[in-house]
Formats: structure tokens, sequence, C-alpha cells
């Protein structure tokens, strides 16, 4: 059967290509494998335009390279299915020093869930004595809860269940031998058919050392049990570095595929959006991008509507648990929609914020700058930190969910906003204490007099000072007579510059 799963190398990276459009592009000649044109997305491996005949044309595998593991000839959509209640658990990676890491697979409460009662079974299949149990009472309805599973990969999860009605797959993916990428920031493992962002980095994990092409900047951070884990980044969007991640399964791009929710009103948390309409409103952005609802009674109206690839999704809420999901031959993104009033009240999410010594710093005004000038930010969500310095915004900078941010030279005249979504749930402002010149002219003349300390150099442009002091002609007379003297005490010099 011919192949339907089928993209195209063009200046733009990888794009899928209809037969129609290949025979178009290419009217009367075959186009080989070996040419690396056109490529099955399901096995990631290149692939033949037949060439003109008595037979229709079509895409097709190498005789030599018949993949068992493509499974585009039994699919009759592109994009795999997973039943509502499948909840994909996902993996992150925690790197302790350089000869030591270990992974963690993260797990929620489904709404429906209301009994948190029995266990969780993680087994290793690469290991016959190797078990994680847990109790589901760890778990929590509104964020994810990473349990360990130990620091020896496997290339497949075994998961059961005892004592509750939570439902998840049997069989989870893991760590294939030819490496995966993880996000650099949120450390969690991506998908198969991800995207890879230029200039953004990955932790790598692989069983092998890596060669990379001369655009792509790799750093050896561990190694453990003959694993070794890289930090990665493509400096450019070229063929080569293309080619590079292609054969890990993943497309570069310059542009990551974004789910984002528009209107109405919700309640977002990990992997479940809460809401109360009869509808949702989203925006899908990537290359490819197929969005599905299940279960499929429910209506999905898809609306191309950008040259970047952006889909405009509406979404008929007819039940009150769905499951949205994003891919294009792999589940990339997906949600549960979760139908419920939302009458209640919900606490602005956890941010910390500590000086450099670890001291919380409480939100509002502030005359005094922190320690070395610097502010630590871990917040609960991802979000951004907006930096404003006389009421002109000068800065704004993203910050991922659990990863330490780090302000520096800090100032006064500085007011840092935190916001997640488009809630700020943070302020401070740093504002020079006022100070007013004392109404007892003889006291402050008296201060400066008795005014100790280092005798600092002094030009007759100190005299500029003097304006501040205007009705108080003893001071000014005072001060010009340091002016002459030309030095002042430092202890003087800050007093006056302080009024």
């Amino acid at each position: 059967m011919a192949l339907t799963n089928v993209a195209m190398w063009t200046d733009n990276g990888w794009k899928s290509v209809t037969i129609d459009e290949a025979v178009d592009i290419f009217p009367d000649d075959k186009v080989s494998a070996n040419s690396g044109i056109f490529m099955c997305r399901l096995c990631k491996k290149y692939v033949t335009l037949t060439a003109p005949g008595i037979y229709s044309r079509c895409f097709k595998h190498s005789r030599g390279d018949i993949d068992k593991e493509c499974d585009d000839r039994a699919l009759s959509s592109p994009l795999q299915n997973f039943e509502l209640h499948t909840f994909i658990p996902p993996m992150r990676i925690k790197i302790n020093n350089s000869q030591s890491y270990s992974l963690e697979m993260g797990f929620i409460l489904p709404p429906d869930i209301k009994d948190n009662r029995g266990s969780i079974i993680i087994r290793n299949d690469n290991l016959s004595i190797s078990e994680f149990k847990y109790d589901i009472s760890r778990l929590s309805y509104d964020k994810l809860t990473y349990l360990q599973i130990g620091s020896v990969p496997a290339e497949k999860y075994t998961i059961s269940v005892s004592g509750s009605s939570l439902s998840l797959p049997h069989i989870v993916d893991g760590i294939k031998k030819i490496g995966v990428l993880f996000d650099y920031y949120t450390r969690k493992k991506l998908p198969d058919d991800a995207d890879v962002i230029v200039n953004h980095e990955y932790y790598f994990l692989t069983i092998k050392k890596i060669y990379v092409p001369s655009d792509v900047i790799v750093n050896q951070i561990c190694v453990m049990n003959g694993w070794y884990i890289y930090k990665i980044r493509a400096k450019v969007f070229n063929r080569s570095n293309a080619d590079f991640f292609f054969k890990f399964g993943y497309l570069l791009t310059e542009k990551q595929a974004s789910l984002t929710f528009l209107w109405p009103e919700y309640i977002l948390s990990p992997y479940v959006i809460r809401h109360r309409s009869d509808k949702l409103n989203l925006y899908i952005q990537g290359e490819s991008i197929i969005p599905k609802i299940y279960p499929n009674g429910n209506i999905l109206c898809c609306k191309y509507c950008d040259s970047d690839n952006g889909v405009a999704v509406t979404v008929e809420c007819n039940a009150r648990q769905q499951l949205l999901s994003a891919g294009r031959t792999r589940v990339l993104r997906y949600t549960y929609l979760w139908k419920d009033t939302l009458d209640t009240c919900i606490e602005l999410p956890i941010v910390r914020i500590t000086d450099i010594k670890g001291f919380e710093v409480i939100a509002g005004e502030s005359n005094k700058l922190p320690e070395k000038r610097i502010l630590q930010i871990t917040p609960q969500f991802d979000g951004y930190i907006e930096i404003s310095k006389d009421d002109w915004i000068i800065e704004k900078r993203r910050i991922n969910a659990s990863v330490v941010s780090e302000i520096d030279q800090i100032q006064f005249g500085i007011c840092i906003r935190i916001f997640q979504g488009l809630e700020c749930i943070y302020s401070i402002s740093y504002l020079r204490q006022n100070k007013t010149v004392s109404d007892d002219e003889e006291e402050l003349l008296q201060q400066l007099q008795s005014a100790g300390g280092k005798m600092l150099p002094i030009s007759h442009l100190f005299g500029a000072v003097t304006k501040k002091y205007n009705g108080y002609p003893l001071i000014q007379k005072w001060i010009y007579s340091q002016i002459r003297n030309g030095c002042i005490s430092e202890k003087a010099y800050k007093i006056i510059r302080g009024k």
C-alpha cells in the first residue's frame, strides 16, 4: 500500500507533501530515496517517488529498507489515537553531578478520579528485578507529581495500578539507545516527532558518543552506567543540522509547535483546562499539526488562518470530560477539557523570591537593595518577568517552572513584576528613602562641622549641590568653604548628597 505520511525537504525545513503535490514538482522523473528529498514521517527513513508509467505514481520505501516498525500501511489516520482516559506520563531527567543522574516519571490524578487509594507499580523492562511502587495518595489533581524510576534507562516501562480506578497505559515508551532529547530548562523528555528549536538548549541522553555538525554546539555533562549526557544546541537552521536531529526522530525548526487557549475564561493546570462554556476557542501553531478531540462524537472545527501554519480551532464541549490532542504522526501536546463551575477561589500560583543568601523577599516597596543587588526567582509555573526603571519597561524575560532565574544589578528606581498568564502574581519596587532638608539649619550645620571620616578630594563642580540648599545660606557658605579647601570629610559628603 502506498505511503501517505510523507514530508519533503524545503528551504523552510520538512513540510508535509501529498502525492499530487510531489508529482506536480517532479512530473517526469523518479526521485530516489538516496536524494534525501522525501521522508516517511513514521519511521524517519528517506523514501522514493516512483517514476511515471502504467501504474499510478506513489511514495514507497526502498526495496532493501523495508522497516517493520513503519505503521504507515496500517494507518487510516496519520495521528495515533489514544483513549479518553489515557494519560501519557511524561519523563524528566535530574542531573546530580558529572557522574550521577536519575530519571523521573510524572503523574497526575484526572478530574474524574475521586478516590486516591491504591498504588502505582513501574517496572523497568531492561532489568529483571527493578520495580518502583508508590501510593496514589502522593499524586495531586492540579499539578504533576514526579516519581523516581532509577538511573538505568529502559526502552519500555511497564505500569500497573492496583486498588484504584486510575487508568494508565500499560506500556510507556522510555529511552531509545540511539538517544533522546530533554528540554534543558524543564528537563522534560521530548516526545517522538517533536520540534527541535534553533538556539534552544537540550540535554541529549544516549548510550553512544556523538559526533555533530560544525554548527551544533555540544558539551559532555555526565557519564554513568555507560550512558552519556550532553548539552546540545543548534546554532543555525540548515540541512546538515536538520539531518543530524532527523536521525534521532526530531524535526529542526525555527518555531515550536504550540497550543494556546484563547476564549472564554478557563483555569489552567498541568494537562487540565477547567472551563464552563459550551465552546472553547484555541490557536494551534506548527508544521502539519493535526488537532483531535475525544470522544470522537464532539465537533471540532478547524480553519487555517495564517502563513505560520496556524490553525484556529473551535471545540463544541458536549461532554463533561474530553481530551484534546495535537500532533503529526505522534501526539505532541494533549490536555483534558473539564467542564465545571468556576465559582471557586483560586490561590495565586506560588513563586519563591529570595536574596542570594536564601532569605525570602516580601512584595511591596523597599528602600533597601537586596544583598549584592541580586534576586533569585523560582516559579511554580512558566511565566515571565517584567523589569521597569522609572516607569519605563527595560526588559522582559521568560521564566520556567521550578527553574531558578536570577536578576542582578538591581538599583533604586527598579520595579520587578512577575506574570503568569495575564496575572501579575508578584511585584516589588526599590525606592530611595525620601529625605528632606532639616528645618533646623543650625542643627544640620553642626552635623556637617562635626562629621569625621577620611577626607575626599572635591572640585569646583561640587558647587552645583548648593542648589539643593536654596534658603539655607549657612549650609551653602560651609559647602563653598570646603570647595576652597579642596576636600571634604566622607561622612559630610554623604550627608549632603543624601539630602
